[in-house]
């Protein structure tokens, strides 16, 4: 059963009805921590630090509460759905380990007290950011409109982050001329973000494959 189909089943019951609206507005927090982390580490400012730390308890709150939504549903429900709870179950976990995620990017920030040099590196960090922003809204639209055709464009996008991330990583450990703390903090950024695209691509799966398939390539 495919998102479109559990959608179904959640427009009638109260208690996972509620559940996609905290998912939606997950969404905006994630990506808000997210944009927030990497901006503090390319400019080397700790301006956002208190608020990142207030989202991410939000985002732990939030998933906590909505996690026990489901766990409701499930009990008091005689013939529940359980592929529809495992999705949503599934969608919390990606969204809380990009609020993870953008907290280690903000880590990255104390262990470098430089601004990161201007260079092909600095701004491929901030196209990835610029894209990684774009796929958290066309994740969110596409996950609350069941669009079969944006998911699938959202993982082919995660196939491009990717490669990028990839061939940054080849050119930071090949590289001889590289100050080896920034280069290293290149390396963990672009693992990072690449992380995040992934976790945007398992949620688009979850509108386009069953349970047992959802981030899993084939």
């Amino acid at each position: 059963m495919v998102l479109k189909e559990l959608y179904e089943v959640w427009s009638g019951d109260g208690l996972l009805n509620d559940s996609l609206d905290d998912i939606q507005s997950l969404f905006d927090k994630a990506k808000k921590i997210f944009v927030l982390s990497v901006d503090d580490l390319v400019k080397n400012e700790a301006k956002s630090e208190q608020e990142i730390d207030r989202l991410e308890n939000e985002i732990d709150s939030d998933t906590k509460n909505t996690r026990r939504r489901i766990v409701e549903y499930l009990a008091v429900n005689k013939n529940p759905n359980i592929s529809a709870a495992l999705v949503l179950g599934q969608v919390l976990t990606d969204l809380e380990r990009i609020g993870d995620i953008s907290q280690d990017i903000l880590g990255l920030d104390k262990m470098y007290d430089n601004q990161l040099t201007n260079s092909p590196f600095s701004d491929n960090v901030e196209t990835l950011k610029h894209d990684l922003s774009q796929l958290f809204d066309d994740t969110k639209v596409a996950f609350k409109e069941t669009d079969v055709q944006r998911a699938k464009n959202i993982i082919q996008k995660n196939i491009e982050i990717r490669a990028v991330c990839d061939e940054m990583f080849k050119r930071l450990w090949g590289g001889e001329n590289q100050i080896i703390q920034e280069t290293m903090v290149y390396v963990l950024t672009f693992r990072y973000i690449r992380r995040v695209s992934e976790h945007l691509k398992n949620i688009a799966s979850s509108i386009i494959k069953p349970y047992h398939e959802i981030g899993h390539s084939k």
